[in-house]
């Protein structure tokens, strides 16, 4: 045993001297210390370099999920409120347009359509019927045109009732379109803003209704109206030495108060309406020079014995005229 332990004492020793006798570059050893630390520090420094940059890259996209987040939740009701907002400025803007134009315009319209509307009103209960609505005629509504749109005159002062004022200025200009008014000798202040009254031929009483037409010799043409018998208060109708054609209108015998009726020297055919007969005020008629055709009616006879003078020649052919009171062909 003790042999053994000095053995490796020995042994020992042998090896301290031989490590002891090794030569050691510490500068080496240095060297490479250094190299690795410096390694390490770069390593270090470009792993917290690429760090921070991944750091930061996910921050800057968390940063813009966040945002693009808000702007999307944001955006309805940014949208919605700019379109109330133009919505409200639209309707605005109409609004001041529309009350710009009711400023320059406006009142003309108005104006227009409430003297359409109450001659409408006035004219609609004489003329409308269940078969038929008003105007039912391009004559009727040529002269409801006229009246309503493009006449100027208005009713100042009067001592009749104003639907009667209307009645009686369209039934004039009805008149007036019917027998070709443009093409009259002598059309003088007919369709113009004067009172129907001062037009050529029209005379009214003191109470501004018309009383008398007299067109005769006037190059008149076309048909006699029958709204010629909405004028009541009528009390002479000349319309002689013109070239009107057609029959003569039933409407003719509601004229109640006329005195005189002149429709000689024309061109009218027909028969003659047993309605005249009715005009138990009629001092003459005036049937002469015309076409007219068929028997003459009782009613007209009847007439002609209670005094008033009828005149029927140069129509032959009339059957069954009585020349001992009538006037015949």
């Amino acid at each position: 045993m003790e042999k053994i332990s000095s053995r490796n004492d020995c042994f020992k020793d042998e090896i301290n001297n031989e490590a002891t006798d090794v030569p050691v570059d510490t500068d080496a050893i240095d060297s490479s210390s250094k190299i690795i630390d410096e390694t390490s520090f770069c390593t270090k420094r470009n792993f917290c370099i690429v760090s921070f940059i991944l750091v930061s890259l996910l921050g800057a996209a968390i940063s813009g999920s966040i945002v693009l987040a808000k702007k999307a939740t944001s955006t309805p009701s940014k949208t919605k409120n700019n379109l109330d907002t133009n919505s409200q400025n639209t309707i605005a803007s109409d609004s001041e347009s529309s009350s710009e134009d009711n400023v320059s315009s406006g009142d003309s319209v108005t104006l227009d359509e409430t003297r359409r509307g109450t001659i409408l009103s006035v004219l609609e209960p004489y003329f409308r019927s269940d078969d038929e609505p008003f105007p039912s005629s391009l004559l009727q509504a040529e002269a409801f045109d006229w009246i309503s749109d493009e006449d100027t005159w208005t009713i100042l002062s009067s001592s009749i009732a104003e639907k009667d004022v209307w009645l009686e200025r369209y039934t004039t200009s009805i008149l007036y379109f019917a027998t070709e008014g443009k093409q009259w000798k002598d059309a003088n202040l007919w369709l113009t803003d004067h009172n129907h009254c001062d037009w050529k031929g029209i005379e009214c009483n003191k109470n501004g209704q018309i009383e008398t037409i007299d067109l005769f010799y006037g190059s008149l043409s076309g048909m006699i109206p029958s709204e010629l018998g909405m004028l009541t208060m009528m009390t002479s109708l000349a319309l002689k030495h013109n070239q009107l054609s057609g029959t003569i209108p039933t409407e003719i015998g509601t004229l109640s108060g006329i005195e005189t009726i002149d429709i000689s020297y024309n061109n009218l055919t027909g028969m003659i309406p047993s309605e005249l007969g009715k005009l138990i005020r009629l001092d003459s008629l005036e049937l002469s020079h015309n076409s007219l055709s068929g028997t003459t009616p009782l009613e007209l006879e009847n007439l002609a014995r209670a005094g008033t003078h009828v005149y029927l020649g140069r129509n032959f052919d009339i059957q069954d005229c009585n020349p001992s009171i009538l006037i015949c062909p």
